[in-house]
């Protein structure tokens, strides 16, 4: 029986292996890819907020009384104090 001999590679021979570049490139890659995406995101949830905060504001007023869009501290912070179907600002 032969004995195999180990052959130890140090770390000058790895980064001027192929692998090594292949290794590298990959992680660059998906990084850059993954703060892209991320970037895509953050840009589409605030157009899209943009665009629909109008109609979620349309919806929540709906369910508000006459008296909240009378008090000032309702059309201020465009909640009321106490959230039902007739909430009222005063409390």
């Amino acid at each position: 029986m032969q004995k195999v001999e180990k052959k130890k590679f140090s770390w000058q021979e790895f980064k001027a292996s192929p692998q090594y570049f292949d290794k590298k490139s990959r992680t660059l890659n998906g990084t850059k890819n993954f703060f892209l995406a991320l970037f895509r995101l953050i840009i589409i949830v605030g157009i899209s907020y943009i665009i629909l905060a109008p109609v979620i504001e349309i919806i929540a007023r709906s369910f508000f009384s006459e008296a909240d869009s009378v008090t000032r501290w309702c059309s201020r912070s465009r909640s009321p104090r106490r959230w039902s179907v007739t909430s009222r600002c005063s409390s």
